[in-house]
């Protein structure tokens, strides 16, 4: 600068001494530049935390404040320092990454060992603490996830499982995924999401079976499998057959060419389309595919017992509910016992893993001894399946409370049915109580649990006469079941029909008949759109509910709505009945029995046009049911008979005469019709015939107690005449009666 401004001073050039002064300007500013710079740069410097910063850097800091020299500053930091620092660095955040993936682990470990330890709870919190730390870890977000899962932590493993669906990049790790979801989503009753998770994964494995069968046609059974049981329960019954056959389909091809890992899978399936068969009445099919699923499953047990033993007890449960269920009790006891001397065996060497399948056994042991009345071995089994489950649920409660409530609410119905009502009324309010806990903590997975209880609590109450109580309890479960059933109405529907069915007997009782009605309408309801979807289960359902509301309206004095309904009732017994469901014949004769005392009714009131298609239903009826059992023919013969006479109060003698010479061919014995067909015969002019009947008949015993027919012929003829029924050739018959 001083070179400058000397040479402006010595210069006399006005255009040189004019780009000197500018010169001079400019070096100026870049002199207060660099001053204000190096103001700023020493600002910042001061500003930076010596303990922070490396030693090199400090030291060159330090030289820089001190001598202000930033030339040796800088040498003091050169660039391969600077790259040596930052290659520490990463291998230090390296050493820090590895460090906290071992932390996290050890949170896993720690899990492992307290499940091991049954220390449930603790283990549940450490997994928790896993994945809080990192959530990244897709593996340890698997296990936690199923782990919870177990617990009956059902919503948290949602969580799990819905935030890992948006982790995973590959198809395979998303359709595993969507099934866990799905089964997750079923058993807290969230159906639409079950059912849109399990299609999905459908969809997916589809795609990629057709690609490569061999890596994915197994997994595609599998979700096809899970969605059958979604279906089952749903009441989606041609649905779940279909997806049950074609997992079927594959897991026999793929079980021919890889026995060892897939006849397991075959076993399954068949055992849930064998339950499926069981729930639709498909009794012959159902115990085709359970006895398949047994035999693959004893062939597997003998090879590796450790591994299958526990499978083969669950076939033979699930056979023994089977033959229970069409009331072969020697059968369902047999394999019931068998499966509980595997899950002895099983609990004696490993009690935490089988306890539960011996509890599961015995409680299904406890309803067979029921049904065979076998009281007092019920009571023992039930006792000692409540003293597992206790112990279990006292170790791990998330776990198995859920399965000591399920005991507790079959032991209080047992005490009821035994009018042990003090013990009853204890264990089912204990249930409740575990069930109102439970609910609390994960309603949607346990709401139906509790409404379950509640009607039965509401039965016993019913029962012991205090009908506050029972109608509380009652409503308390329909509110739970109308929630419920307005966000899936398939599944729950039958469950709110039980309880208004219920509710309607209480009112019934009660003497309340028009809400009771009201009620029944409801129930007749349901079971009409159950039965139209799912016949072979909720056509005995529907027939009950229209016994019942014929009770309703024979109570109310209204016998042709009493007989429409009751009339219904027979129609649908009559074809269960028919299709070798003989299990439901008592419930059809109770019908013919309920719109027989209808007849009663209108006989009184001589209300004949009704009557006469009462006999009319009951003759057909009984007719039909002849080849099914010959005392069927004799009964039909007897209302052919009732037919004839009340046909002859409405003036129609040549009905009356079919109606007579039909029953004669269904049962000669039963000559008592013959004076039925003589009336008929006479009044419509053809006295020879009549006579001849007469003749042959009138000093022939009529019964035991002395009668004979002559006795009988005059007093029907008594009784016609009173009702305006006559004809000029009766004083002919009187005559012919009469004559010794």
């Amino acid at each position: 600068l001083d070179v400058v401004i000397d040479s402006l001073q010595k210069a006399v050039n006005d255009d040189v001494r004019s780009a000197l002064a500018k010169t001079i300007a400019e070096q100026n500013n870049q002199i207060n530049d660099l001053r204000k710079n190096k103001e700023e740069l020493a600002t910042r410097l001061a500003q930076v935390d010596l303990e922070e910063a490396s030693e090199f850097a400090r030291l060159a800091l330090k030289k820089f404040k001190e001598d202000g020299d930033v030339k040796a500053a800088l040498a003091m930091m050169p660039e391969d320092k600077l790259d040596a620092f930052w290659d520490n660095v990463l291998l230090q955040e390296e050493k820090v990454k590895k460090a906290k993936a071992q932390g996290v682990e050890n949170y896993i470990i720690r899990a492992r060992l307290l499940v091991a330890d049954l220390q449930f709870n603790l283990a549940y919190q450490n997994y928790l603490e896993a994945i809080q730390r990192d959530s990244s870890n897709i593996n340890n977000l698997w296990e936690a996830a199923n782990y919870l899962s177990k617990q009956r932590q059902d919503q948290l493993a949602i969580k799990i499982f819905e935030k890992m669906s948006k982790m995973v990049n590959t198809e395979t790790d998303r359709i595993s995924i969507l099934n866990e979801l799905g089964n997750l989503y079923r058993k807290i009753q969230k159906m639409a999401e079950a059912e849109k998770a399990y299609l999905e994964a459908l969809s997916i494995y589809r795609n990629l079976a057709t690609q490569a069968p061999d890596a994915f046609l197994s997994d595609l059974a599998r979700t096809l499998n899970n969605l059958g049981n979604y279906y089952r329960e749903n009441q989606k019954m041609a649905d779940a057959e279909e997806a049950f056959l074609e997992a079927l389909d594959i897991y026999r091809n793929i079980a021919t060419k890889n026995p060892d890992t897939f006849l397991p899978n075959l076993a399954s399936v068949l055992t849930n389309l064998g339950i499926y068969y069981r729930g639709n009445q498909k009794n012959r099919e159902a115990e085709k595919a359970l006895l398949e699923a047994l035999d693959i499953r004893r062939k597997l047990a003998i090879k590796k017992p450790d591994v299958f033993l526990s499978d083969l007890a669950g076939s033979l449960n699930n056979l023994g509910n089977y033959y229970r269920g069409i009331l072969k009790m020697l059968e369902a006891e047999k394999a019931y016992l068998e499966a509980l001397d595997i899950f002895r065996k099983l609990a004696a060497k490993n009690p935490d893993a089988f306890l539960q399948g011996l509890a599961r056994t015995l409680n299904n042991l406890g309803l067979c001894y029921i049904d065979n009345q076998k009281m007092a071995e019920a009571e023992k089994t039930y006792l000692e399946a409540l003293d597992i489950r206790r112990n279990l649920a006292a170790k791990n409660p998330d776990a198995f409370l859920p399965d000591l409530a399920g005991i507790l609410n079959n032991l209080g119905d047992y005490y009821r049915s035994n009018q042990k009502m003090p013990e009853a009324e204890k264990v089912l309010i204990e249930a409740r109580d575990i069930r109102r806990k439970m609910v609390a903590k994960n309603p949607n997975a346990f709401l139906l649990d509790l409404a379950r209880t509640l009607n039965n609590l509401g039965n016993y109450y019913r029962e012991n006469q205090k009908m506050p109580e029972a109608e509380e309890a009652f409503i308390e479960a329909l509110v739970i079941y109308r929630n419920l059933v307005a966000k899936s109405p398939d599944a729950f529907l039958p469950d709110l029909a039980i309880t208004l069915n219920n509710l309607g007997a209480l009112y019934s009782v009660n003497q309340n008949m028009p809400t009771a009605e009201k009620v029944y309408l409801e129930v007749l309801d349901s079971y009409r759109n159950l039965a139209n979807k799912n016949p072979n289960t909720f056509l005995p359902n529907l027939a009950s509910a229209l016994r019942n509301l014929g009770f309703i309206y024979a109570t109310q004095r209204r016998f042709d709505s009493a007989k429409k309904v009751y009339s219904e009732a027979l129609s649908i017994y009559l074809e269960i009945v028919l299709a070798k469901k003989t299990q439901f014949a008592k419930n059809l004769r109770q019908t013919i029995q309920n719109i027989g005392d209808v007849r009663d009714s209108l006989s009184v009131r001589k209300e004949y046009v009704q009557i006469i298609e009462i006999d009319q239903t009951l003759a057909s009826t009984l007719e039909a049911l002849a080849p099914v059992d010959s005392n069927y023919a004799q009964n039909a013969a007897r209302e052919l008979g009732r037919l004839a006479w009340h046909n002859l109060f409405v003036s129609n003698y040549p009905q009356a005469q079919a109606a007579a010479e039909k029953g004669l061919r269904l049962d000669p014995n039963q000559t008592w019709i013959n004076t039925n067909l003589a009336l008929s015969i006479l009044y419509q002019g053809q006295f020879q015939n009549a006579q001849s009947i007469y003749q042959k008949l009138k000093d022939q015993p009529y019964d035991d107690q002395g009668k004979i027919y002559r006795d009988v012929f005059l007093s029907d003829l008594e009784i016609l005449e009173k009702e305006g029924i006559t004809h000029p050739d009766v004083k002919k018959v009187r005559k012919l009666l009469q004559k010794k």
